[in-house]
């Protein structure tokens, strides 16, 4: 069905498909509604669009009700009407019942559909069974559809079985119906249910009636499971989509679930469309296989869970692949949650913040974790809180210790409680003390003798840089000493 050309060797396939359908495994599918010509069903496969349809790229989206072609991303924009429509301003109205050109302000008719007639501006029917009539005359007749022919103005039904006949002799035929009926001294007489033709009586069959019947001893059968129009005189030359030719006369059904076969029942040459595919001569039904892609071939595209292998066959994928190709193992996605992919592997997003792994990997790791280029989390160094693009780049402390070019030290011992800033270290300080580099230092004259105690330097004595300054078995203090009373010397420590 819907095939222009097909081939002439038992399988029948066609090569040459109807408008607005597209050829696939040998049989024509139907295009998108809006499809003039494609290569596929859906929207966006196609070449052309049907009038009242506008396209965009390979895409149709439809006119506004009457449009004929349009244009504008609203569609509404008509350029031109179908019949039956007027056009103004880029819209199409319809005109009145069975008027086919009308004015696009008043909508007076100007024409009309056959089998009518203008009478002021609208559309009225002529008399019955006539195809034109006269407007001026109250609706006479000119001339009849077929079947019928004129009789002053009016139109009269031929015989049965005439297709014409005389408009002066009403019972003369000049035609007759191609089947069933025989011209016979300007008459058509009724052959018997199956002849085309007779000889001598009505049921001496000489040739049958096409589609239905083949000729046999003068008799005319009804073939069995024949395709439309492949009954011919000599038998049925080709069998319905479910059934095979078996002699030259009828054709046998083929095993169950099958569409065309050969020879015997069980050597499939098709199967039904949609629902099982071919292989070795045997439909197998598709498996897994998303609506619409069973082909002849073999499944084209599977579900989500499952991966297209060979032979169009399709298998479900591991447990932890939400999709995967070529094997069950070779992952192309991974199920939502705790999953991300690497080398075609699903594996677990590791101290990852819930909600946040992602098929490409973690968006965000938990504290004191920092991910790299491939979105693992890795440890921070144990002095860090959080860090950059590696463990020793600290971007945050725990408490007690405070951020310094990118490192984490702990706060001064010497600092005021709750006085350590994670970025500026120490604010405040006892009062001998005072906050330098973010620590505490003794003030001028003063060095550090212990934890928290400050004692005055000796007379004449200055301290920079908290270097040691000893003798040569007591350490007296942890500032650096610019000059020593003897028998003191400076130490390099």
């Amino acid at each position: 069905a819907n095939c222009i050309k097909c081939t002439d060797s038992n399988d029948w396939s066609c090569l040459l498909c109807e408008d607005c359908y597209y050829k696939a495994d040998g049989n024509c599918f139907p295009c998108f509604s809006g499809c003039a010509s494609c290569n596929g069903y859906a929207n966006g496969n196609c070449f052309s669009c049907k009038n009242g349809f506008r396209q965009d790229r390979n895409y149709c989206y439809p006119c506004a009700t009457g449009c004929k072609t349009c244009f504008g991303d609203l569609d509404k924009q008509c350029d031109s009407c179908l019949i039956g429509y007027t056009y103004r301003d880029h819209t199409c109205t319809q005109c009145p019942d069975n008027c086919i050109i009308c004015t696009p302000d008043t909508f007076v008719c100007l024409g009309c559909t056959i089998g009518y007639y203008i009478r002021t501006g609208k559309c009225v029917a002529c008399l019955t069974n006539s195809l034109t009539c006269d407007g001026t005359s109250g609706g006479v007749s000119y001339s009849c559809v077929e079947g019928y022919y004129l009789s002053y103005g009016n139109c009269i039904q031929c015989y049965e079985g005439c297709i014409t006949c005389s408009t002066t002799e009403a019972g003369k035929c000049y035609s007759c119906e191609p089947f069933g009926y025989y011209f016979n001294n300007r008459a058509c007489l009724s052959c018997s249910t199956s002849c085309y033709s007779y000889e001598y009586s009505a049921t001496n069959c000489t040739s049958c009636k096409d589609g239905n019947y083949y000729f046999f001893n003068n008799t005319c059968l009804q073939c069995s499971n024949c395709a439309k129009g492949a009954c011919h005189q000599n038998g049925c030359t080709q069998c319905s989509y479910s059934n095979y030719y078996v002699s030259g006369y009828n054709c046998l059904p083929c095993h169950s679930n099958r569409t065309t076969c050969e020879g015997i029942s069980t050597n499939c040459t098709s199967c039904e469309i949609g629902q099982k595919y071919l292989k070795n001569n045997q439909c197998l039904q598709c498996k897994n296989c998303l609506s619409g892609y069973c082909l002849q071939s073999g499944c084209a595209v599977c579900t989500n869970n499952n991966y297209f292998a060979i032979d169009y066959d399709c298998f479900p994928c591991d447990e932890i692949c939400k999709t995967c190709s070529k094997s069950s193992s070779q992952c192309t996605s991974c199920e939502d949650g705790d999953l991300h992919l690497k080398n075609s592997t699903c594996v677990p997003c590791l101290n990852c913040v819930n909600g946040n792994c992602h098929q490409d990997g973690c968006s965000l790791c938990i504290d004191s974790h920092y991910f790299n280029i491939s979105h693992d989390c890795f440890k921070c160094d144990d002095n860090c809180k959080t860090c950059g693009t590696n463990k020793t780049n600290c971007l945050s402390c725990e408490n007690g210790k405070y951020l310094d070019e990118g490192t984490c030290k702990f706060c001064d011992v010497n600092c005021l409680d709750n006085m350590c800033d994670v970025v500026s270290g120490c604010t405040a300080c006892p009062e001998i003390f005072e906050v330098k580099n973010k620590v505490c230092m003794c003030k001028s004259g003063f060095y550090l003798s212990g934890k928290g105690v400050c004692s005055r330097c000796f007379t004449n004595q200055s301290y920079s840089n908290y270097k040691i300054c000893k003798n040569s078995d007591e350490i007296l203090f942890t500032q650096n000493c610019e000059i020593c009373y003897e028998p003191f010397v400076q130490s390099e420590e």
